[in-house]
């Protein structure tokens, strides 16, 4: 059902005598011992949906991690499986100088549907409205007008994914007359499926009481529901909201729109990382030169004021970083 990749990379740390070492030149990498593959969350096979998650661990002496923190997070499930897993592993441990030492490491956890679980492909409604979806700011506007009765279609057969894109389409205005009022049930409809953009977005106006009666514990609950099924409305409300009272909550949140290229998110949580102790601000300028890699403004400015205060460690640790943050 799935394939698991893993690698083990340096990241380079200021380092005491006993502390955990980088991996590199005199240091003899770890090696599985023993691998648990973790298990696919439940229904996300059903629905072709895959994920990769990044953790940052620390592999003791004796072969057993002692340490694991999020880097590249992806909700649904994903994250507490590929945690859960690799907390079941073994290794033969580094070594330094012939004995045993501690390392810090990254793993990459790959949950990749294979051979029958590719059944899901077969789905009409889903390859027709994601192909549409895909084409509705299409230059072309024949292009675009034919994705859009698409979308349109697919919506008058209740398909929740196509009422969520409609609802919003006329709540907005955009693409369609603005029409909230026509809008609002199409929007709620797929919401009660349980469509995670839908869920996310109607708990956001049920917040903000707008289009709807004002209702900020229910609103709350459903983005916080929707978060974990990754609505990045919702996951960037709730890291912006929590930031202040809950930094550990909103760097959470804020990591699952960060891994889906969300500059807003990554900027957001670079600004957290960077409040806290010196061994995150590495990983705070790693996102940050993602976010400004897509032109956002506001990282570049925090980019440029912290960047130049980094260690050559640091920057070589940031170089580590970056490319496991995001899709490749």
């Amino acid at each position: 059902m799935r394939a698991l990749l893993v690698l083990l990379s340096a990241t380079l740390l200021a380092q005491t005598p006993d502390a955990p070492l980088q991996l590199g030149p005199g240091v003899t990498p770890p090696r599985v011992r023993k691998k648990v593959e973790p298990d696919y969350p439940k229904g996300a096979a059903a629905i072709g949906l895959e994920a990769t998650v990044v953790v940052e661990v620390v592999i003791d002496s004796t072969g057993v991690i002692t340490t694991v923190n999020p880097l590249r997070l992806a909700g649904r499930g994903f994250d507490e499986s590929a945690v859960a897993c690799v907390k079941k592993w073994r290794f033969h441990p580094a070594e330094k100088d012939g004995r045993p030492v501690a390392v810090h490491a990254s793993i990459e956890v790959n949950f990749r549907l294979l051979g029958r679980d590719q059944a899901y492909l077969k789905n009409r409604n889903l390859m027709l409205y994601n192909g549409a979806v895909s084409k509705l700011q299409d230059p072309d506007p024949a292009i675009a007008a034919k994705a859009l009765d698409a979308i349109l279609a697919l919506s008058k057969l209740n398909y929740p994914p196509a009422q969520y894109s409609e609802g919003v389409l006329r709540i907005t205005g955009q693409k369609l007359p603005k029409d909230p009022a026509r809008g609002m049930p199409l929007l709620l409809s797929a919401a009660e499926e349980r469509f995670p953009a839908a869920v996310g977005q109607a708990g956001y106006y049920f917040y903000e009481g707008r289009y709807v009666k004002e209702d900020k514990p229910r609103g709350l609950q459903m983005m916080k529901d929707a978060a974990k099924e990754g609505s990045i409305i919702a996951q960037l409300f709730l890291g912006d909201l929590e930031r202040d009272t809950d930094p550990t909550a909103a760097a959470h949140y804020l990591r699952l729109c960060a891994a889906q290229k969300q500059s807003s998110c990554q900027t957001l949580l670079a600004e957290l990382l960077l409040k806290q102790t010196r061994d995150r601000w590495p990983e705070a300028i790693a996102w940050l030169e993602v976010a400004a890699r897509q032109q956002h403004q506001p990282a570049q400015k925090l980019l440029d004021t912290h960047s130049p205060n980094l260690t050559p460690v640091e920057r070589e640790r940031v170089a580590k970083l970056r490319p496991l943050l995001v899709a490749r």
